[in-house]
């Protein structure tokens, strides 16, 4: 749309003269997407714009270009709407994605900021650069595609776990992707942030989520090789009082999570703390097959998880 161009790029006499012919001034999102481009904001409300149009659109574009001025006159203007926490909580929540711990930390240590908002994080119509924001563009339903700001700090801004925290996020919050900022911390082979998570409170027993159980998202294969992560992350678990036995989510368990990876270390894992390796549901119905599957479109590693099953428990008596 023209006027979403002018105002993204600030071009204020395009603007003003697509006002003036009768456009309607729904470019907030796009101005407050731009660093500093207050004056294109004031212009938009002077014209009627909606601050809470698309459930806080422009709050989401000015949290995820972390520019205080922006964000500082959208507030200024919602002081005297009964939207303001919600205002500031998508603020927030787009932030923890995007911004980095100072803008969040003025967000929730200045502004006050909801650090346990729950909503969707994003709106059709916003696509900032950043290859995370456009993906996350397609986000739909209650609380989004991860839930809270916990959740997506934990996934992508491990950093900001600790101010999350400190000012009263739930550690425990369900819903989204992941099922638990534990979930996502584990999938990503964060040791430190499963620490600070279990230090906290964190329910390492909790099935939710993609992948149901939290040591079904610590058995995937760490592609960045750290392998030592994984087994120590594993142990953590173990001693937080997950039950190797236990099934669910899209995979059915964690041993068929390890064998549909490549993740022969987890596997054995497992096997040493008694699971079973023979365990069947879930996508795959069972670790053989999901090993199978993956080895033909994967290669070497799965087949390698082939192998071992086939060494240690045969190639028959699976389904």
């Amino acid at each position: 749309m023209a006027l979403g161009e002018a105002c993204k790029r600030g071009n204020m006499k395009m603007a003003t003269f697509l006002l003036k012919n009768g456009m309607v001034a729904d470019g907030l999102a796009r101005a407050a997407g731009a660093v500093n481009n207050v004056a294109m904001i004031d212009l938009l409300l002077d014209y009627g714009a909606d601050i809470s149009a698309n459930d806080g659109e422009a709050f989401r574009a000015a949290g995820g270009a972390r520019c205080k001025k922006v964000t500082g006159r959208l507030l200024e203007e919602s002081m005297v709407s009964s939207e303001l926490t919600n205002h500031l909580g998508v603020a927030l929540q787009q932030a923890a994605w995007y911004a980095g711990l100072p803008f969040v930390k003025w967000l929730v240590d200045v502004q006050g900021a909801p650090v346990n908002h729950v909503g969707p994080p994003y709106a059709s119509g916003i696509s900032p650069p950043s290859l995370l924001i456009r993906a996350s563009g397609k986000l739909n339903g209650i609380g989004g595609r991860y839930h809270t700001p916990l959740q997506a700090a934990a996934f992508f801004y491990p950093e900001m776990i600790g101010p999350l925290l400190d000012a009263g996020a739930d550690v425990n919050a369900r819903g989204g992707r992941f099922g638990t900022a534990l979930h996502a911390a584990a999938i990503n082979h964060d040791l430190e942030s499963v620490q600070l998570l279990l230090t906290h409170g964190a329910d390492a027993k909790i099935s939710t989520g993609k992948y149901g159980l939290v040591l079904t998202c610590a058995a995937k294969s760490n592609r960045s090789g750290h392998r030592d992560r994984t087994l120590v992350i594993m142990d953590l678990l173990l001693k937080a009082g997950v039950d190797v036995h236990c099934t669910g989510g899209k995979y059915g368990s964690a041993v068929q999570m390890a064998a549909k990876t490549g993740n022969v270390v987890a596997l054995k894992w497992l096997a040493n703390h008694g699971a079973d390796i023979r365990v069947k549901g879930g996508r795959w119905r069972n670790a053989d097959k999901a090993a199978l599957k993956e080895s033909k479109i994967c290669g070497r590693t799965e087949r390698a998880v082939v192998s071992w099953l086939e060494q240690h428990y045969g190639r028959q008596g699976w389904d």
